[in-house]
């Protein structure tokens, strides 16, 4: 395709002429082509920016990733309700997570099922002794087990800041 070019007269009169090519049809569409694709890549950056926010908010909010986990992984399986007794971090809840997606749901009733007896044998483990008095102005702490009846005394002396530590049971052996 040619277009003829004239040039070189103030009067109208056309006294040189070149004949260029003429591609403005193939302008044409590499302005509508990159278009498109602008538009293409603004969508792809909305939805990167969506999902990084996603994975930030389940990332550093726990009750978000336990919703997630909860509705996305172990709502297929039936055991959503699980985990509403557990408390994890966020990156526990993402761990389980991937796991659910992995394994089966009767090996993820097993799971769940451990984690929650761990649990709760952890939170048996920490309530061990039981504070019983507390003297500060002798700076005593007098504990007991309530399991076997073992007492635990502490006490410090003021000079040194040394700790000494007591502890007598029920039938006399320690």
């Amino acid at each position: 395709v040619a277009c003829n070019l004239c040039t070189g007269s103030i009067s109208g009169g056309c006294t040189d002429k070149f004949s260029y090519l003429c591609i403005l049809s193939n302008n044409l569409f590499n302005q509508y082509f990159f278009l498109i694709l602008w538009f293409w890549w603004i969508l792809l950056l909305a939805i990167s920016i969506i999902g990084l926010i996603y994975r930030l908010a389940q990332m550093f909010i726990p009750s978000f990733s336990k919703s997630v986990l909860q509705a996305v992984y172990l709502a297929p399986y039936g055991l959503e309700q699980k985990v509403t007794k557990l408390s994890l971090s966020s990156a526990e809840y993402f761990l389980l997570g991937r796991l659910a997606m992995n394994v089966k749901g009767s090996t993820m009733e097993k799971v769940l099922n451990e984690l929650k007896y761990s649990m709760a044998t952890k939170e048996e483990g920490n309530q061990l002794f039981q504070m019983d008095s507390r003297d500060d102005a002798n700076h005593v702490v007098t504990m007991s087990s309530q399991d076997d009846g073992t007492k635990v005394e502490t006490r410090s002396a003021q000079d040194d800041g040394v700790q000494l530590i007591t502890m007598a049971s029920q039938d006399g052996v320690i």
